[in-house]
């Protein structure tokens, strides 16, 4: 099998659409229109994964962040894995690539929404440095339903007026 992690395109879009509702239980599925909203954002980025098979590459894996400028927090809209490629690596690496994106940008947080119950997430994010916060957060305004998990990044090494010996 070989995978291929690579930036969304365009053409992607109804393949990640398919993507996304396989992955998402009903309540936690994206419409349509705000999927295709969020991708055209002008501070949003996205990835995909594709597997070669006979039949054509399917999208196997997607992320989709966005941060408006300025913002200190990297946040990632989804990150979704085909359950058929699950236990492969490809969340880590997906995620992997935010992590370097939000360094890169000077943030100095990488966020994301997780529902309740969803423990192989959880396991997934503690693991990748992430723990559970208590901030609010649009997408599950009930605790109950869900909570924001944040990865605090390292700061840049502080820039100095002097110069090197």
């Amino acid at each position: 099998m070989e995978l291929r992690i690579r930036p969304f395109r365009a053409t992607d879009f109804d393949r990640l659409y398919f993507l996304e509702q396989r992955c998402h239980a009903p309540a936690f599925r994206m419409a349509y229109q705000h999927l295709l909203a969020t991708l055209l954002d002008e501070h949003a980025a996205a990835l995909v994964a594709e597997v070669e098979q006979p039949e054509g590459p399917p999208l196997a894996a997607a992320l989709v962040v966005r941060a408006a400028q300025g913002a200190a927090t990297l946040e990632i809209v989804t990150l979704m894995v085909d359950e058929a490629f699950r236990r492969l690596g490809i969340a880590r690496r997906m995620m992997e690539w935010a992590l370097r994106l939000a360094e890169a940008q000077g943030r100095h947080e990488v966020s994301v929404a997780l529902e309740a119950g969803n423990g192989a997430g959880a396991a997934f994010l503690r693991a990748t440095g992430f723990a559970p916060s208590d901030r609010p957060n649009a997408c599950f305004p009930d605790p109950a339903q869900g909570a924001l998990w944040l990865r605090t990044l390292p700061e840049p090494p502080a820039e100095t007026d002097e110069e090197s010996p």
